[in-house]
């Protein structure tokens, strides 16, 4: 990477309501979009080729985006994540999607990731939900989504979900 170039496309550690949408965020060596703030929305974007790919804090919105052949897809927790389309990610913080406790995961298409697609780190007490997800191809065939999940509605999954 050459001397000042940016390590990340947007980066954010101190301001809530961060909104980033219709737009392209590709190659950044250490992430697209890092937002450890709260109440972010991200939507219409098509993050491509970086190391993570979008890693947000508490009550994010992360919807109508395409995140693709990153190092690391999607992280966030507590979020709602919705009708994007996640595929070609590497064994990055979050192969696929990785979510927290409290996370709503909904109408997504996971496929063809090197790590699992879903996978919800929420604590024995807490969950997260998910429903009419296409989740295949990722994991080397193996486990497509995993941790503590509820299927709030049926997913395709290939082997089958949870």
């Amino acid at each position: 990477m050459p001397a000042g170039q940016a390590q990340y496309g947007v980066q954010n550690f101190n301001g809530d309501r961060l909104r980033v949408r219709n737009g392209t965020i590709k190659d950044f060596a250490s992430g697209g979009i890092l937002h450890f703030a709260g109440y972010g929305v991200f939507e219409n974007l098509r993050i491509l080729s970086n190391g993570q790919g979008l890693a947000v804090g508490t009550h994010a919105q992360v919807r109508n985006n395409t995140v693709a052949n990153n190092t690391g897809g999607i992280n966030c927790a507590p979020c709602v994540v919705e009708q994007n389309i996640i595929t070609g990610n590497g064994f990055g913080f979050a192969g696929g999607l990785h979510v927290g406790e409290g996370a709503v995961v909904l109408g997504n298409v996971i496929v063809g990731n090197q790590g699992v697609g879903l996978w919800s780190i929420a604590g024995a007490s807490a969950s997260s939900g998910y429903g009419n997800n296409i989740l295949l191809g990722n994991n080397a065939g193996g486990a497509q989504a995993g941790g503590n999940l509820i299927q709030l509605h049926p997913n395709a999954c290939e082997p089958a979900c949870p």
